[in-house]
Formats: C-alpha cells, sequence, structure tokens
C-alpha cells in the first residue's frame, strides 16, 4: 500500500496532496479516532439528558475556538458562488442535526438511537457516493459497508420497551437522513474551501439559526451555563476535532469508506450506554458488535 505525498509551498500555508491506492492505515486510525471522539462527545450529550442549550454552548465554544485558525486559512476569493450555497447549507443541517439528537436522547437510549441513526446514515452515504460521486467501492469494501450498516441497525432494535420507542426510532432515521445530505455536501464542499473555513462556518452559521430557540430558553440557557460550562466545553472540543477529521479524510478517500470506518463510534455508543447507563446486553446486540468489526476488517482489506 502506496502514499504519494507532494509538498506545496505558498505564501499562506502548507498543503499536502496524497493519492491513494487504498485506504491508508495512518487514514484508517485517523478515521476511528474521529469515531471515538464522536461517541465520547455524544455519551456527554445523553448524560444530559439531550439538553439543548447545552448542546447550543457547545456549538458557541466550537465556533469561538476554530475562529482564529479560520481566519489564518481563510481565502475571501473562494467564498462565492457554489462555496456560499455550501456554506448555508452545512449550517442549517448543522442546527437541524444538533435539535433531532437533542430530542431523540430525551426519548431514547443512547444504545438504540444512535446506532440507528448511525447505521441507517452510512448506508444512504455510501448510496450517495455512489450515485452522486462515481466513487468506486470494491466487493469487500461495499460487504464491510453493508455488514457495519446492518450491524449498527441491529444494535439499535435491543431497545428497552418504552412509551416513545416509536418516536425515538423515527427520530433516529431522520438523523440518519440529515447525516447522508451532510456528507454529500461536506465532500463537495471540502473541494472548493479549506476544511478549517468549512468547519468554521459550518459552526457560526448553525450557532446563528439556533440562537433563537436557544434564547427563547433563557432560565435552561443561564442553568447550563452555571451547572454544565464543563460538560458543554467538551462537548464542542469533541464534536468540533472530529468533524475536522473526517473533513480532511473524506478528501483523501471514498465517502462510503470513510462514512462506514467512521462508524467505530457505534461499537463504542453501545458499549458505553450498557457500562454507564446500565442499557440491556443481548445475543442481537452481541451479533451487532460482531457485524460491525468484522465490516471494519473488510473496508481495511478492501
Amino acid at each position: 500500500m502506496f502514499a504519494i505525498i507532494s509538498l506545496t509551498i505558498n505564501d499562506e500555508q502548507a498543503r499536502f496532496m496524497l493519492t491513494f491506492s487504498s485506504m491508508d492505515t495512518w487514514l484508517f486510525l485517523a478515521v476511528i479516532a474521529s469515531g471515538a471522539l464522536h461517541a465520547g462527545w455524544n455519551i456527554l450529550a445523553k448524560k444530559t439528558g439531550g439538553n439543548f442549550a447545552v448542546l447550543f454552548l457547545g456549538q458557541v465554544v466550537a465556533t469561538l475556538l476554530c475562529l482564529p485558525f479560520a481566519l489564518w486559512y481563510m481565502d475571501f476569493s473562494q467564498l462565492r458562488g457554489l462555496a456560499i450555497l455550501f456554506l448555508a447549507l452545512t449550517g442549517f443541517i448543522q442546527a437541524l442535526y444538533f435539535a433531532l439528537l437533542a430530542k431523540a436522547y430525551r426519548f431514547g437510549d443512547i444504545s438504540s438511537v444512535y446506532p440507528i441513526a448511525r447505521g441507517s446514515g452510512v448506508g444512504l452515504t455510501a448510496l450517495v457516493g455512489l450515485l452522486f460521486l462515481q466513487e468506486h467501492i470494491s466487493v469487500a469494501g461495499a460487504c464491510g459497508i453493508a455488514a457495519i450498516a446492518l450491524g449498527a441497525m441491529l444494535l439499535g432494535f435491543t431497545q428497552r420497551p418504552h412509551e416513545h420507542a416509536r418516536l425515538s426510532f423515527v427520530l433516529a432515521l431522520a438523523i440518519g437522513l440529515v447525516l447522508a445530505a451532510g456528507s454529500l455536501n461536506d465532500k463537495l464542499a471540502v473541494g472548493r474551501l479549506h476544511p478549517v473555513t468549512y468547519i468554521f462556518f459550518m459552526f457560526l452559521c448553525s450557532v446563528l439559526l439556533s440562537a433563537v430557540p436557544a434564547l427563547q430558553g433563557k432560565e435552561q440557557l443561564r442553568a447550563a451555563w452555571r451547572q454544565a460550562k464543563l460538560v458543554s466545553a467538551l462537548i464542542g472540543v469533541g464534536s468540533l476535532l472530529s468533524y475536522l477529521i473526517i473533513l480532511f479524510a473524506i478528501q483523501l478517500g471514498p465517502l462510503g469508506y470513510v462514512a462506514a470506518v467512521r462508524e467505530f463510534a457505534v461499537v463504542l455508543g453501545a458499549v458505553f450506554g450498557v457500562v454507564i447507563f446500565g442499557e440491556p446486553l443481548g445475543r442481537s446486540k452481541c451479533g451487532g458488535l460482531l457485524a460491525i468489526l468484522l465490516g471494519l476488517i473488510l473496508i481495511k482489506i478492501a
């Protein structure tokens, strides 16, 4: 497995351009790390009971952290035409994602909501890559993606019966649809914009769109600031880093592979759900975990 690296230096920055014969080990591990970060901040979000104010403050933290780096990498000549459209769409998608996530975690277990959302998102993202981006995926890679998607969904269907089970299931599927739309937008956008610039505008637009509902609950916002500042900060840092890794990764590898490998987060989410929240662990959940691990192996050797 070989990677050809060329370094081009201009007045503002150094960029690495790599071509891959397949998914290199370091890229594979970087996406795994992104999944771990993603699972971590979702665990924190669930521990707050899906508190929208806490998630909103997390987005504010991510925006402020990203600002100086965005200014450094900003190329205003790129902010025109389709690039503006991609930025507007990513802000809307991110705001919708956080709103749906907060509601889903109020009504469902993380070990069901998280896998269903991520698993359905993986399948739809791979389909998007094939239909709209003409990405090449090998037979082994396609089997790996399918195994991860099915394994994740299998994990999600082991949820405890409760009065909001149907609502949490619908919300999880809606999140999966939003994730697939966001992945397509991300892939197209990072071909025109630096990932740091893109992610800054994503969080900024999301904060602006979420500000009205957040400010309508001023008491909840004040309470979140007093009682959960650290949690909000960790959610902001975790979401920023996990997403930024993925943006760089999809510049270098097929969207379907990257999205699927990231779902190692589902394994961690399920494990944390059992250990931290006492959620049930049955045969079907174990089968789902094994299917995801098999899928990761297939993608690595594809």
